[in-house]
């Protein structure tokens, strides 16, 4: 076992989704010296110290001290900044820096179908292992969508491996190499963790560097910064378009079609498949594109389409209260998923819930967005006062401040007539006020049943 008898330390437990938890086990397993060393006080991880303690992993909480420079790899979880003092100073002494998704690929026995963008990737990661599993193919969905690929590796290493992959955890590659990777999208986002968007799209082409001539990128026709990728991939390139008869799969008068080898081939009715807004028929086409090269299945494909089902925070319903519905979108935590959001419903029915924790996002065209096309916005969270000056600024006075998001919920009702939509979708993070956006999703869901027995009694 490669890992046999090394010293690894593993900065961070890893949020939520405990990828550094996982990671530990797994090196455990191959027979490392394991240490862990996690900011955060111990009293959030009772759960995880148990297990360290059966077997043996040694652990620090609160702190982040140069224990962990003892360890000849050192592995990041991918909330770790590369900037980290104590990574700078184990760079200096020659230590190995790797991350989470890079470690667990090493372990990998199959195939990976790789999918980034800034919008779109859980929808878009789910739906296509659903897709390659209806046909019978042996297959995991993990990565960035909340499932640690470290997880998956530590007792499954065979079959096709559907991951989301995040910029952060492509910045400590190496040899990772998808053997389809998809690039949905790009805009602005993570401008607390990168200097500048260049530096972001830096690391989210990584996603491609590593593979080879018989690889596939799957990418985003309909985005010049994407498309002109292909100048610079090694692997074979197909798109995905709403515009354009391209190589791959596009859309064209409500069908899906692919296009390979010189073959179009009809796919389905957009009509067919209840996920809404155009946004998720580029999700549908890279997914359905993705699949087929690993199941040249068609038929499952079709059935699979028909019986997808919006993921949770996603533009999800969740009741509707004497004509008045309610759709939970606290996944989009950034301005342009918010963009595609407010896109996707009738003008002037929509009755907004915006803000939360920064992330330095510029909100102006969202604002103006929300002037053109919302009929009421309701601003909550640490960023309520950048979004009201620039209400103020571009003259649109259909606004108001709610002290959390109870009461934004409340205020937002009392605005609404039967056929409106209340929207949660929030263009922030969500740390000011919930642990995380699944978080505020699930309080959005918990106050509204609450309000729909009130008003129903």
């Amino acid at each position: 076992m490669k890992y046999k008898g090394k010293k690894i330390s593993i900065i961070g437990i890893g949020g939520t989704k405990r990828s550094g938890f996982y990671t530990a086990l797994l090196l455990k397993k191959e027979g490392a010296e394991v240490f862990v060393s996690e900011i955060k006080k111990e009293v959030e991880f009772q759960k995880e110290i148990e297990e360290f303690d059966k077997l043996g992993i040694k652990y620090e909480f609160g702190v982040n001290s140069e224990k962990i420079l003892d360890g000849d790899i050192i592995v990041l979880c991918p909330g770790v900044p590369r900037e980290h003092q104590i990574v700078q100073k184990a760079k200096s002494l020659g230590k190995i820096i790797t991350g989470e998704l890079e470690l667990s690929f090493e372990f990998i026995n199959g195939d990976v179908v790789g999918i980034t963008g800034t919008s779109g990737k859980s929808t878009t990661t789910a739906l296509t292992y659903e897709l390659i599993k209806r046909s019978g193919v042996k297959t995991h969905l993990g990565g960035n969508i909340g499932i640690p690929l470290s997880s998956l590796v530590i007792n499954e290493r065979e079959g096709i491996f559907v991951l989301e992959i995040s910029a952060f955890q492509l910045e400590t590659i190496k040899k990772f190499r998808p053997k389809i990777g998809v690039f949905l999208n790009f805009h602005e986002d993570h401008l607390d963790r990168y200097k500048n968007l260049g530096e972001y799209f830096l690391f989210k082409k990584r996603i491609f560097e590593n593979q080879l001539k018989t690889d596939y990128a799957i990418l985003n026709y309909d985005d010049e910064k994407i498309r002109d990728l292909s100048k610079e991939i090694n692997s074979k390139v197909l798109y995905f378009s709403m515009k354009k008869d391209v190589e791959g799969i596009f859309y064209e008068k409500g069908k899906i079609f692919l296009n390979l080898d010189g073959n179009k081939e009809y796919v389905i009715d957009r009509e067919e498949i209840s996920l809404i807004g155009d946004f998720n028929t580029n999700n549908i086409m890279a997914a359905t594109l993705a699949s087929y090269l690993v199941t040249k299945d068609l038929n499952s494909i079709r059935e699979g389409l028909k019986e997808f089902k919006a993921l949770p925070h996603r533009l999800e319903f969740v009741t509707e209260i004497n004509g008045v519905k309610f759709i939970n979108d606290s996944k989009s935590t950034k301005p342009e998923s918010s963009k595609l959001a407010i896109s996707s419903f009738p003008p002037k029915k929509i009755i907004i819930i915006l803000g939360g924790s920064s992330k330095k996002s510029d909100f102006r065209e969202l604002c103006e967005l929300v002037k053109e096309r919302a009929k009421f916005a309701v601003c909550i969270g640490v960023t309520k006062d950048e979004f009201v000056k620039i209400f103020n600024e571009i003259d649109f006075k259909d606004y108001v401040i709610a002290d959390d998001l109870k009461e934004a919920i409340r205020v937002s009702y009392s605005k609404a007539e039967r056929g409106d939509i209340i929207l949660l979708s929030p263009a922030c993070a969500s740390f000011d006020m919930f642990i995380d956006f699944e978080d505020r999703g699930e309080k959005f869901k918990g106050y509204v049943l609450e309000l729909k027995n009130e008003k129903e009694v």
